[in-house]
């Protein structure tokens, strides 16, 4: 019996062993290499494009399930300036073994090292991540290739148990989107992201170190992601953007026919110059900015979340300029206002110590009634509203000269009758004309007939028809004097 117990005891802990010893020494005897044809060729038929394994593949069977591959690339059907849909420098993955047996696949590790996506739509208009288009004829030795059966081990139907994976990263990752019918071209650099216990269930952390958005350049980001069953939750813990800090959090519901989205920012300490300067290549203002606020928004497309756009906030800048704009001479003498004399003073400069501006958001339709620019010499006080949906502009500035004091930059001191300001017009050509209506009426208590219908005329002409309307307008208005 002793003998017996010997044995069992013997072969109870050398049987362990020996698996181990078998799993450490099978990847040394198999050679891997020969399979390299048969993975590209099978994924090639599966996705239908071009796939290399340029570099190494490692396997490994303990203390986990390994593989890990270099120099991923899977190509662009023809027709793309791009070759590359995709391409990986370096791939790992780390699984545990023995949870495979059960079909349970826990991944402890899964690593990508300066991947790039290239998102591309060629000049059909047809995107590359799309399969390609096939005639009818094409079509049907595919399909019959698929009903064809077949008796290897792989035709068995193998189901999947579950899925987690404990760490993903990803490394100095590139995202390109080309827009060949636009004439875009966008890059997201330098990503770097980490997840952790991802499942059915998100739940993790990112990480991105720097990236490059509309020319725009962002530093640290680090966010925490959850969400399941297609309900997720995004809190922004901080973001570095050009010498400010932003944070926030937001949701998206993707459960219901149409997406639905809540984002709330903070931000504080933003040069407006340089991110002005990086996104739109004007120099429009300097100055220090911050912001709070709230925006919801719902759709499948750009016209149907700008139409449903919703929420509050105010938009703060301070100790800064607003360029080629002198504000004061503006009010003063409004016949060099952009827009109605169609000149425009690159050196002209208004400084303000304070720029707020308090905003509601209802169906897509920005409304503001205290907005106000202080500056040395004068407060101004804006109110109207925009349409982003077509994008057009409708404001009234009221200014109010402070205690005279010197001009911004000269000797001259500023004196006279101020002139309220109606802005309209579009956002690509904004339109400035004198609400003379306003001061007839409140200063000499006159009306002018025909005065504000032609003033409510040239703004509407200003959306649309261009200056030559806006040119009759004014004639026909004149003629009725003769």
């Amino acid at each position: 019996m002793k003998r017996i117990l010997k044995w069992f005891f013997i072969t109870a802990v050398s049987l362990p062993v020996l698996i181990i010893a078998v799993l450490l020494m099978i990847p040394f005897f198999v050679d891997i290499e020969q399979y390299r044809p048969r993975i590209e060729s099978r994924i090639s038929e599966i996705t239908e494009r071009p796939f290399t394994l340029g570099g190494d593949i490692r396997l490994s069977l303990f203390p986990w399930a390994g593989l890990s591959l270099s120099d991923i690339r899977m190509g662009n059907p023809p027709g793309f300036e791009t070759t590359d849909f995709l391409s990986v420098k370096s791939f790992e993955v780390r699984v545990d073994f023995l949870p495979l047996l059960s079909k349970d696949i826990r991944i402890n590790r899964l690593s990508l090292k300066n991947p790039m996506i290239t998102l591309e739509r060629n000049r059909k208009g047809v995107g590359n991540w799309k399969g390609p288009a096939r005639t009818e004829k094409e079509k049907q030795p595919q399909e019959q290739k698929k009903q064809t059966p077949s008796n290897g081990p792989l035709a068995k139907e193998w189901s999947l148990g579950s899925l987690t994976v404990k760490t993903f990263t990803l490394s100095e990752g590139v995202l390109l989107w080309i827009d060949q019918p636009r004439g875009e071209r966008r890059e997201i650099r330098d990503l770097t992201m980490e997840l952790q216990y991802l499942s059915l269930t998100l739940n993790g952390a990112v990480l991105i170190k720097a990236l490059k958005i509309q020319g725009a350049n962002i530093q640290d980001v680090r966010l925490k992601l959850m969400g399941k069953n297609g309900l997720f939750h995004m809190e922004l813990l901080g973001m570095k953007l050009y010498g400010g800090e932003v944070t926030g959090n937001g949701s998206l519901n993707l459960t219901q026919d149409a997406q639905r989205a809540q984002i709330q920012l903070k931000a504080d300490g933003i040069r407006v110059g340089p991110l002005i300067r990086d996104i739109l290549k004007k120099d429009i203002m300097e100055g220090a900015f911050a912001t709070d606020l709230r925006i919801d928004a719902a759709g499948n497309s750009n016209d149907a979340i700008k139409k449903s756009l919703h929420g509050e906030g105010t938009l703060r800048f301070t100790d800064g300029v607003i360029n080629g704009i002198d504000l004061p001479a503006m009010l003063q003498n409004t016949g060099g206002a952009p827009g109605l004399s169609d000149r425009s003073d690159r050196t002209a400069r208004t400084g303000y110590s304070e720029f707020t501006i308090p905003f509601t958001i209802t169906g897509g339709i920005v409304q503001t009634t205290e907005t106000t620019l202080t500056s040395p010499l004068l407060k101004v006080r804006v109110s109207g509203q925009a349409d982003i949906t077509e994008e057009t502009l409708d404001f009234r500035i009221e200014p109010r000269f402070l205690a005279p004091l010197n001009g911004q930059g000269d000797a001259e001191k500023r004196k006279g009758l101020t002139i309220p300001v109606l802005v309209g017009g579009t956002f690509s050509s904004p339109l400035f004309i004198p609400d003379l209506d306003a001061v007839l009426k409140q200063n000499f208590g006159k009306e002018l007939k025909g005065l504000s219908e032609l003033q409510k005329g040239l703004l509407e002409s200003g959306k649309k028809d261009g200056k030559d309307s806006r040119i009759d307008k004014i004639r026909d208005f004149l003629n009725n004097f003769r």
